[in-house]
C-alpha cells in the first residue's frame, strides 16, 4: 500500500474507533486516541520497533504519533492489504467492524 492509501485507511479506522476524536479514551480497555491504541498493541510495537521504546502509551493521544504507530505495526507484521491491516488492528472485532472500516475506505478512493 502507498503512504496515501495507508493514511486514508487509518482515517477510516479512526472514524469507526472514536469518531476521529484524538482525546478519546476507553476506560475498560485503556485504549487511547483517535485510533484507540491499547497498551497491548503499543507494547507490541515497542517490541518490534526499538525506536518506539522511548515513547509512552499516552503519546498516542497525538494523531501523528498514532498514524506512525499504525504504519509501523502494519509493516512489521507484514500486512499488505487494507483487509489485512484492519484485521490486524482489531483482531477481536466482529465482522461488522471490518465491513464499516472497509466501506468507508472504499468511499475515499
Amino acid at each position: 500500500m502507498t503512504l496515501v492509501t495507508i493514511k486514508a485507511l487509518f482515517i477510516c479506522i479512526c472514524m469507526v474507533e472514536s469518531g476521529n476524536n484524538p482525546a478519546a479514551f476507553n476506560q475498560r480497555e485503556q485504549a487511547v486516541g483517535c485510533a484507540q491504541i491499547t497498551p497491548i498493541c503499543f507494547k507490541e510495537v515497542q517490541r518490534l520497533c526499538p525506536g518506539w521504546r522511548a515513547m509512552k502509551h499516552d503519546d498516542c493521544f497525538e494523531p501523528r504519533i498514532s498514524l506512525a504507530l499504525f504504519i509501523a505495526y502494519c509493516r512489521k507484521k507484514g500486512a499488505t492489504t487494507p483487509e489485512e491491516c484492519v484485521k490486524l488492528w482489531n483482531p477481536r472485532a466482529k465482522c461488522e467492524y471490518r465491513t464499516r472500516v472497509l466501506n468507508l475506505f472504499k468511499e475515499q478512493l
